[in-house]
């Protein structure tokens, strides 16, 4: 229980303390390239099936989003930089805003 509460502690402290250095400064163009392959492999492995495009377009309708969203995420994929990054951190990840929730 006390191992358990300490693991909690110092993972919950390594979130807060990437969001604080996103927030400062961008991440390195290196680390967004990886960022940005891993996430397009996602999309592009998501559409490997018949299941797979069948539960993307059941997304669109739940979310309800555009039949161009999928253009639009990977447009953005391209051409976001990493003070773009940043700015988005520090308008969404507002620090007041959050409630920190543990669930163990």
């Amino acid at each position: 229980s006390l191992l358990i509460s300490e693991l909690i502690e110092q993972g919950s402290g390594a979130i807060e303390d990437e969001m604080n250095r996103l927030a400062t400064s961008p991440p390195e163009a290196k680390e967004l390239e990886v960022l940005k392959n891993y996430l397009k492999g996602k999309i592009l492995m998501s559409q490997n099936s018949l299941y797979g495009k069948i539960s993307y377009f059941k997304n669109l309708l739940v979310h309800e989003l555009s039949i161009d969203y999928l253009r639009e995420y990977w447009r953005t994929l391209d051409t976001i930089t990493p003070d773009e990054i940043t700015e988005m951190l520090n308008r969404y990840f507002v620090r007041v805003d959050h409630v920190k929730l543990i669930v163990s």
